[in-house]
């Protein structure tokens, strides 16, 4: 008898169910978003396109290829100007290379004549201390 009057209290079924009220309100919220869509796809209003309306699109591409145009002359002189400064770059490149050969070249010859003027004004001493 009592485990009969268990079924007929509603707090066991209320324990029982717990897990899956989760589910059920994530359910309920998809089923109400579904029907809000379908409410707003109702309420659309068609708006006709009018010879107003092209008119404005094709001013609008013409002044977007106008644009267009006067960029690309833009990035042309741009590069131009790019590629003139990369030369003068390269002009000094050419000049500091010039200028570091010639001051090493320099200073090889120095420490050549400075090597051979000792063995010059060594070798009376070295020939006197021989003999």
């Amino acid at each position: 008898m009592e485990s009969q009057n268990k079924y007929l209290n509603f707090s066991y079924f209320r324990f029982m169910f717990q897990p899956m009220k989760p589910i059920v309100i994530i359910s309920l919220l998809f089923i109400s978003l579904l029907n809000h869509s379908a409410l707003a796809q109702e309420k659309q209003v068609i708006v006709p396109y009018t010879l107003a309306d092209r008119d404005r699109a094709i001013l609008t591409e013409a002044k977007v290829n106008s644009l267009d145009t006067k960029i690309e002359i833009r990035f042309e002189s741009v590069d131009k100007q790019f590629i003139s400064q990369q030369k003068q770059i390269d002009d000094l490149k050419t000049l500091f290379y010039g200028g570091f050969s010639i001051l090493i070249s320099l200073f090889l010859f120095m420490f050549g004549y400075m090597i051979w003027d000792r063995r010059t004004a060594m070798k009376p001493v070295t020939n006197f201390m021989n003999s």
